[in-house]
């Protein structure tokens, strides 16, 4: 794959990012099947979750 996909529309900005940034690494690979395009997508809201977890704690 030479491009990978756009992330999808509903990723907060913390999630694009994530996506934007892993998702060339792994295009580039050129072994993926479209369930590990899921588990980035999985991957990206977890992580996003987690930063704003981190944050508020650290607010508190």
């Amino acid at each position: 794959m030479s491009r990978p996909p756009k992330a999808p529309a509903y990723l907060d900005d913390i999630a694009v990012k994530q996506w934007r940034e892993k998702s060339r690494q792994l295009a580039e690979r050129g072994d993926l099947t479209p369930a590990d395009w899921s588990n980035l997508e999985l991957y990206c809201v977890n992580y996003s979750i987690y930063r704003k977890a981190v944050a508020d704690l650290a607010a508190r």
